[in-house]
């Protein structure tokens, strides 16, 4: 079982890109705000879409995997302290 684990998730818990391929996506939630990236046709898509008002926020295509975890990650982080402060407020 750990085998098939190792071929899905990274050490980092994030998607490998086996498990990409096979059409598993990466999601994150930050309110009604939706952060994907998902793999299609050899191309990695980031998208942010707000579900209740401004519809798609941005959505990226990348040729290669590392410029699209990058711009996820950074996507995350950026969503995530906006999230923080609205709470905040």
């Amino acid at each position: 079982m750990t085998d098939l684990l190792d071929k899905f998730y990274l050490k980092t818990g994030e998607l490998s890109d086996y498990a990409l391929s096979c059409g598993y996506m990466e999601s994150v939630w930050f309110d009604s705000i939706h952060l994907t990236m998902w793999k299609e046709h050899q191309h990695y898509h980031v998208e942010a879409c707000d579900h209740k008002g401004e519809g798609i926020l941005f959505w990226e295509v990348f040729d290669l995997l590392t410029p699209a975890r990058k711009r996820f990650r950074q996507a995350a982080q950026e969503l995530g302290e906006k999230h923080e402060l609205q709470n905040q407020s």
